[in-house]
């Protein structure tokens, strides 16, 4: 139920750790999609009523000793006229070829802050404002799909290069994005939404000390960031640490708490996880923020409820009624002026205050 969402904030270690990964891609061509049918009080548009359907594409084959992968999207919306133009991408590809080097690829997915929030925040197919948000200032700016405002027929921000490749425990990845290359006088008439310069390249090295994952990471831009993550045991408790440093016109340093529990016997609670956000700047200004959530499920139901330091608090859920069909339902306690997010706003917040949203609708996979 998550979304494609272009955001500046500081995303947490519980992002990285709570990501779904890429699952590897089998030779041939395999498809499968959603159509999700739901009516809410916050939907883009003139129309409370959303009607989306998503057909995801993968396909491999061996080229000699080296092996091509494809994945793609396809997204229809009907609310797709009334979309910002960083979240209206009707197709989304990447092409990769993988190699004893290492793989290099070509990607127009959002790999920054836009694919999709790792916590829950109420809605099923809603791209409006949100209320469940760590809204802290960014504190590193990543390469390829940063948050950047796009004037209709402008710049497409997304598109980019990777590279990645293991040798043992150590993991290389990089990442250019030709179109954000700056000259240091000018941002060539893209603004991100920070109003700061957006990177071309950045560069990340991880290396897993057993169980223990330490990274580190920087852009050509002077920012820099160093986490670790562990587990305590075999408790099903992680606990992270992820330090940022944005160097603009003026430097923030960021700290990131991360605990994630994961049941080590089976229940109907999946996961608790909890993060805590501290940012400072080099003028003095300090920013706060905590934000828990818990998922639960079992058999055909799934539950997600999270609850944030300005109290604000959201709910979401699906009960499965057929093997391929699911009835899904969100909901969110609104939010004052200044407290909420939106796509079409950036920090500092200018977003105004709303009340309750609701969603409730009909999922079908094939």
């Amino acid at each position: 139920m998550k979304k494609l969402i272009a955001t500046g904030v500081l995303i947490s270690l519980a992002q990285m750790a709570n990501a779904q990964p890429v699952p590897p891609i089998e030779d041939g061509l395999h498809v499968n999609g959603e159509v999700l049918l739901t009516y809410g009080n916050t939907h883009y548009g003139s129309s409370d009523a959303l009607a989306a359907a998503k057909l995801n594409f993968t396909g491999a084959t061996d080229i000699g000793s080296a092996r091509a992968t494809v994945r793609g999207e396809v997204n229809l919306r009907s609310d797709i006229d009334s979309l910002p133009s960083d979240m209206d991408d009707m197709l989304n590809i990447e092409a990769a070829l993988e190699t004893g080097i290492g793989t290099f690829g070509y990607s127009t997915y959002h790999r920054c802050a836009g694919v999709g929030f790792p916590w829950t925040d109420g809605d099923v197919g809603n791209l409006g404002s949100a209320n469940i948000h760590p809204w802290v200032p960014p504190t590193f700016r990543c390469a390829g799909g940063l948050s950047v405002y796009i004037p209709e027929g402008g710049l497409a921000a997304d598109d980019h290069f990777f590279y990645r490749h293991n040798v043992g425990n150590l993991s290389i990845n990089a990442w250019y994005d030709p179109d954000l290359s700056y000259d240091g006088t000018g941002r060539k008439g893209v603004a991100t939404v920070d109003g700061e310069d957006a990177p071309t390249f950045e560069a990340e090295l991880a290396y897993m000390m057993g169980k223990t994952r330490l990274m580190v990471g920087a852009n050509d831009m002077g920012d820099k960031k160093a986490s670790i993550m562990t587990p305590v045991g075999d408790t099903g408790l992680n606990l992270g640490y992820e330090y940022n440093q944005l160097n603009g016109a003026v430097q923030f340093d960021g700290h990131i708490l991360t605990a994630m529990y994961f049941p080590k016997t089976p229940s109907a609670l999946r996961m608790i996880r909890a993060d805590v956000w501290h940012v400072e700047n080099a003028l003095g200004a300090t920013f706060d923020n905590w934000l828990i959530d818990a998922r639960f499920g079992k058999g055909d139901w799934e539950l997600g409820v999270a609850y944030e330091g300005q109290g604000n608090f959201a709910v979401e859920g699906a009960y499965k009624i057929r093997d391929n069909m699911s009835i899904v339902a969100g909901f969110d306690s609104g939010f004052d002026t200044g407290d909420g997010w939106s796509a079409t706003s950036g920090p500092p917040t200018s977003v105004a205050g709303r009340d309750a949203s609701y969603e409730i609708g009909i999922k079908m996979t094939f």
